[in-house]
């Protein structure tokens, strides 16, 4: 079998292994001064200093001593030679003391913005939540050895999020700490993973809604709400069952406003979803709020994609969870999250009698009995659902007067 790395000898400088260039495969270079020592360019363009030694095995294992140019060529030679003494002075081959001295001596921090930047903003949708979480809950270790924290400490700090912010908020925490590290390890920025084998808490399923004596409350403080992006942010979500994402993000090409039955087009990006787009049908009084949004716009001279414009990165408005917050005060409600509105509109379909399937198409839920022909008249079917539950909701309110009724 051919040898994945390219090996070299050569006497190292700093100025040569600053020219170093990245090749197709990695390139191991040995310093011809100090026997063992030698820098790895990777194809990515990361230069590591490192010398070989053989563990109690006897099997040809590296050891890691710093990075380029943080390290220089001096200093790796300098640690080299005390590495490479202190192995031989050793009756014990295996040197764990020394391994973790010279490896493993990136902080937290760094592997965290490594994940970040290398890995979760060019793959991950919700990159954002991970680094509003982790700086939350673990911005005390930031400036910690990534390899001296411990498993110990990562189960003590899941207690504590599950009993401050409840087990399944715990569990995500969890998971984000262990995929940081499976991407440390993976890029040999450390050798061990202290939130694997952690049992995560049971998570019950959510059953939380708007219950009918809180409709009343919550509704009033909606139409009171001084945000307007925020109020008509949460209507649509009522009356559209979308996810809070896939709303923020919807854009006027999404729209048809002026068919016989007006609808949204959905582009499902969640990448634990199918890939696929998804037709909602739009109620009159969202066609209202829409169409008034657009007016808006076209007012002060917005030139935006989004219904929801923003000013930060993406040009979409991306926090309704303080105009929400404050929604819930006003109104004396605890317990209910934005997610929860699918729920809710979900609970009143079901009130209404509404067909299970066509609940289905409204949430987006794939179900393989839906049959084709069902599945083309369902936008008719979706609308006269959600006018009924909507009824329903209304009814509960007390028929009270909206911002966008005439």
């Amino acid at each position: 079998m051919a040898h994945q790395i390219r090996q070299r000898s050569l006497f190292l400088t700093n100025e040569k292994v600053k020219n170093f260039l990245p090749e197709e495969k990695s390139v191991l270079y040995y310093d011809t001064q100090q026997i063992g020592l030698s820098v790895i360019v990777r194809k990515t363009g990361r230069k590591s200093f490192s010398i070989r030694r053989r563990d109690r095995n006897k099997r040809d294992k590296r050891i890691l001593i710093g990075d380029f140019p943080d390290v220089t060529v001096a200093q790796a030679r300098s640690r080299a030679m005390e590495a490479i003494t202190a192995i031989r002075n050793s009756k014990n081959l295996y040197l764990s003391s020394l391994e973790d001295k010279y490896i493993n001596q990136v902080t937290f921090q760094e592997i965290f913005i490594e994940f970040l930047e290398r890995y979760a903003k060019k793959e991950k949708k919700s990159w954002s939540h991970d680094e509003s979480e982790i700086t939350k809950h673990l911005k005390p270790w930031f400036h910690r050895k990534a390899a001296s924290i411990t498993k110990q400490e990562v189960i003590r700090i899941h207690d504590k999020i599950g009993e401050s912010s409840g087990k399944t908020h715990a569990n995500r925490v969890i998971q984000r700490i262990s995929a940081i590290y499976n991407k440390a390890i993976y890029w040999e920025r450390v050798q061990f993973n202290p939130a694997k084998g952690i049992k995560k808490f049971k998570e019950e399923a959510r059953d939380r809604f708007m219950e009918t004596n809180e409709i009343p409350r919550f509704f009033n403080a909606l139409t009171k709400e001084h945000n307007q992006t925020v109020k008509d942010f949460v209507i649509i979500a009522i009356l559209t069952g979308a996810r809070k994402t896939n709303i923020l993000k919807m854009k006027w090409k999404d729209l048809n406003l002026d068919a016989n039955i007006p609808k949204l087009k959905l582009h499902l990006e969640n990448k634990t979803k199918p890939g696929r787009n998804q037709d909602i049908a739009l109620v009159e009084d969202v066609i209202k709020i829409l169409r008034f949004r657009k007016k808006l716009q076209e007012r002060f001279k917005i030139k935006s994609d989004y219904v929801f414009h923003g000013k930060g990165e993406g040009g979409y408005y991306k926090d309704p969870k303080k105009g929400w917050a404050r929604i819930l005060k006003n109104a004396q409600i605890n317990d209910l999250t934005i997610h929860d509105i699918r729920r809710t509109l979900a609970t009143y379909l079901n009130q209404t009698e509404s067909n299970p399937f066509i609940i289905s198409a409204i949430l987006g839920h794939q179900n393989k009995v839906v049959t084709e022909t069902y599945a083309i008249s369902s936008l008719e079917a979706q609308r006269d659902s959600i006018v009924r539950a909507w009824d329903k909701m209304k009814e509960y309110a007390g028929n009270q007067d909206f911002w966008w009724e005439d």
